[in-house]
């Protein structure tokens, strides 16, 4: 076994974290030299109708077989001030915003982890970042939200398991109206007892309903209310249904190998098979599997009580939500930091085995990351097949059972608060 504490490694690990941040600083800098990816003159577009009191920001748009927005309402107010430029220029913005939140979503982990020395810090930095750098580069060149996701959703536990639920409650629910992904770190509050976070966070969510309303008041008067509920009806029924209830992904532009949801893989390796898998069914047996492995997390999340392992549980049942998907793209794994993090410092702490990490970080960056590279043509057979939807639920599966494998402490009804929230952490 690797022991975690030899400077040897820190320094090794140091080195290989910097290399990967500047790899996506150099891309940051390529991109404002593009022209705009589609997914953010979306962004921008949306900014603009909105900017001018359109709410039909659900249509489809015109001569593609795809929905132009695939957001909640909230984010289209956020996208109001990208319309106050031109698109090029709103571009550059939006990009170099990635550098701020990138650093703002990596200092939240190092809180949320309790991260407080050099060594812990560059443990943490190398999980959140190593062995997701495609997912984060490929959020940059697409000029995509998830890492602002990402940051809100951390801040948002942070502030969570420093007892400040109302606060985390706010940052969770933004982070649910940018994209509604964090929305199944719900249940899981429940099941760890955080009645206040999740009491904190559902009423969070109904204020900001509200905010699309206000921001078409200047030119709806009070029907702007009704406007509003429209759009979030509109938008449950048209995106986050299909999502659950397995409509054809091409609606949602997923019927490609890009797709690495385990219902696409499904449905592609049962054609290759000569017996088509229809869509449906595909959707039903790629969301039992997400759903057997959420249920596993919530299982341990239920027995264990020390807060660094309920840190891993949340992140581990956020890529078991991001798996249930019918459209799982590259980007969206950025999320998975928060469980890479919480698990490195449980290994710097000597509380979990330093392989899983180390297998897990290297699945990922090599399965998942250097293989969508499209210079190499045997690689598209890769992804075709699913490896890098393999290499995710691998990486999951040695987390959980790193995190998981040894019995849990009883709880302590009267034990004090400490001061530090993983302070006390014990295996």
């Amino acid at each position: 076994m690797t022991d975690p504490q030899k400077p040897w490694l820190e320094r090794t690990l140091l080195t290989i974290t910097v290399l990967c941040a500047l790899v996506l600083l150099v891309k940051c800098g390529r991109q404002l030299w593009v022209d705009p990816p589609y997914d953010f003159q979306v962004y921008w577009n949306i900014g603009r109708m909105f900017s001018g009191g359109d709410t039909d920001v659900y249509g489809w748009s015109a001569g593609r077989n795809e929905w132009i927005y695939l957001y909640p309402p909230f984010f289209a107010v956020l996208c109001l001030p990208l319309s106050w430029f031109d698109l090029s220029t709103a571009y550059r913005i939006w990009t170099l915003f990635q550098i701020p939140l990138g650093a703002a979503t990596l200092v939240g982990l190092w809180r949320l982890c309790a991260a407080d020395s050099r060594r812990t810090k560059t443990f943490v930095a190398f999980a959140a970042i190593v062995p997701l750098m495609m997912a984060y580069y490929r959020n940059i060149e697409w000029g995509q939200v998830n890492l602002l996701t990402l940051c809100l959703t951390v801040w948002g536990l942070n502030a969570i398991a420093r007892a400040r639920e109302s606060r985390g409650g706010v940052w969770l629910a933004a982070a649910i109206h940018v994209k509604i992904m964090p929305v199944a770190l719900l249940p899981v509050l429940l099941v760890q007892r955080r009645f206040k976070a999740a009491l904190a966070t559902f009423v969070a969510l109904l204020v900001f309903t509200l905010v699309p309303a206000l921001a078409l008041l200047s030119t709806h008067g009070t029907s702007a209310f009704g406007q509003s509920v429209d759009m979030h009806t509109e938008y449950v029924s048209a995106l986050v249904t299909p999502q659950t209830t397995g409509r054809d992904s091409a609606v949602l532009a997923g019927d490609t190998p890009a797709n690495f949801a385990p219902s696409q893989v499904l449905k592609r390796a049962n054609g290759a098979l000569g017996a088509p898998l229809p869509e449906k069914a595909a959707a039903w047996l790629g969301a039992l599997v997400a759903l057997a492995m959420f249920g596993a997390v919530c299982v341990f999340a239920w027995k264990w009580h020390d807060p660094l392992r309920a840190t891993t549980a949340l992140g581990l049942a956020l890529v078991a939500a991001l798996l249930g998907q019918v459209t799982l793209w590259s980007h969206h794994l950025v999320l998975m930091a928060i469980a890479l993090s919480a698990y490195a410092m449980l290994v710097q702490r000597g509380q979990a085995v330093p392989w899983v990490l180390w297998l897990s970080s290297g699945a990922l960056f090599c399965l998942f990351g250097v293989i969508q590279s499209e210079r190499v043509e045997a690689f598209e057979w890769l992804r075709a097949s699913g490896v890098p939807t393999m290499a995710i639920v691998g990486a999951w599966g040695l987390l959980t059972y790193g995190t998981f494998a040894a019995e849990p402490e009883p709880a302590k009804a009267d034990a004090p608060e400490p001061e530090n929230p993983h302070a006390d952490s014990t295996a």
